[in-house]
């Protein structure tokens, strides 16, 4: 056979790449944008695992979640989820539009750089954390530019010379000194009124960080934002007075999510709202009730950890459903002679091996200890409450006072014996 001739091959190659002396053409290949998912909070609940899920789903979310702000439906935050777990950015903007802080999350823990803005768009804050624990240095601002500390910190302590002004630029000896020492904003109103489940919209106040509502003399606290990204004092001790009207509420979700390790609130406040100090993940350490609270709202301290220990004053007459839902650090419990009512699930998964019920109590709700593994003595000093059902899912012994009436051989299912028999503590 022989070969082709050479310029056979010179011409016909160019013809049978070019496509006969047309110009080849390539389709555009379309981009695909995969959206990720953002549902409003609201649609989402986090479970006794303490990941997050939409509300009818077996699956952990992954997605972003967003809430809006109260006061004009504008969007307050906005939350990156991976698996059930914060993953990435979380931004929340003030009412007005303007950013408030950001900061970014690592397998649901702060890790990195935290931003912080006040309302007139002065930055506040940048704090460096990993693992939920500042380290690194800190530096926060007041509200008129000037520099408040300068601050470093190892694994969530001091480290090093620190730093510290007032809002007049005059350098001071601690960080409690320099706030003490500037002077405080003005409250300013909000030019939108709101309502809060009441015929008429009633004026809500801002002062600095807290939101406030004035009504009959007296001061409900909606919402404190001050501890969101982790930048505030570790300890908050809520005011007994504003503008010399005594502090008497804390709403619904006043303090949700915040970072402050310590609350004490003061004996002003009777009512403490629905989730009112929830979601204080991996911070809320103390919390102090004041005497004069009567009444915990649903889910008020729900998934706030490390706490250890809680004592219920007297004054409380109901402690609400899934009040320390999920506190699983939650070790001691002391509920106080007075209380009267605990809700349905309200210690469920509590640290707890024993708890003592004193003779004031009247009901006691269904599952209200329920998947508290540890929990193995429980201690009746009054009559038996009305039987609901299951309370205890651990292997529970009751015990009882001989002369308490309305008592069986069991109490929700769990066995009852005389507090005479209830084993010595060594």
């Amino acid at each position: 056979m022989n070969p082709l001739p050479l310029f056979l091959i010179i011409v016909t190659l160019p013809l049978l790449l070019g496509g006969c002396g047309e110009k080849a053409t390539v389709e555009p290949v379309a981009e695909v944008k995969t959206e990720i998912q953002s549902v409003n909070q609201k649609e989402t609940e986090i479970r006794n695992d303490g990941l997050l899920y939409l509300k009818g789903s077996d699956l952990p979310y992954s997605g972003k979640t967003f809430r809006l702000h109260i006061i004009n439906g504008q969007k307050e935050s906005e939350i990156i989820y991976k698996d059930g777990k914060k993953e990435g950015l979380k931004t929340v903007w003030y009412d007005n539009g303007q950013k408030w802080f950001e900061n970014n999350y690592k397998d649901d823990r702060l890790n990195g750089l935290a931003t912080g803005w006040h309302r007139n768009g002065q930055k506040s804050s940048e704090v460096n954390f990993k693992n939920d624990i500042r380290n690194g240095s800190s530096i926060e601002w007041f509200a008129n530019g000037k520099k408040l500390a300068e601050q470093n910190f190892k694994n969530g302590k001091l480290v090093g010379p620190q730093k510290y002004w007032n809002n007049k630029g005059e350098s001071v000896d601690s960080y409690n000194e320099a706030v003490a020492k500037s002077s405080p904003p003005k409250p300013t109103k909000v030019k939108d009124p709101v309502n809060f489940n009441s015929k008429q919209s009633e004026e809500v106040l801002i002062d600095s960080d807290l939101w406030y509502v004035v009504k009959d003399g007296t001061v409900r606290i909606i919402e404190n934002r001050s501890g969101l990204a982790g930048l505030s004092n570790p300890g908050t001790r809520l005011p007994e007075t504003i503008d010399g009207k005594p502090v008497t509420s804390i709403g619904p979700k006043a303090y949700d999510g915040t970072s402050q390790r310590v609350f004490i609130i003061p004996d002003t406040v009777t009512d403490i709202g629905e989730e009112a100090f929830a979601n204080c993940f991996h911070t809320l350490k103390e919390v102090k009730i004041g005497k004069n609270v009567t009444s915990i709202g649903k889910g008020a301290f729900r998934f706030s950890m490390p706490l250890k220990s809680i004592t219920i004053p007297g004054s409380v007459v109901k402690i609400g459903e899934e009040a320390f839902f999920g506190c699983r650090t939650l070790a001691d419990i002391t509920l106080e002679e007075g209380v009267t009512s605990i809700g349905e699930k309200a210690f469920v998964n509590t640290y707890i091996k024993g708890i003592t019920i004193p003779k004031s109590i009247k009901s006691v709700g269904k599952d209200a200890f329920e998947s508290c593994t540890r929990l193995t003595t429980v201690t009746f000093l009054g009559d038996a409450p009305e039987e609901v059902g299951r309370v205890f899912s651990s292997k529970v012994i009751i015990y009882r006072k001989p002369e308490a009436k309305g008592w069986g051989d069991t109490w929700g299912g769990k066995p009852v014996k005389l507090i005479s028999e209830k084993p010595k503590t060594p």
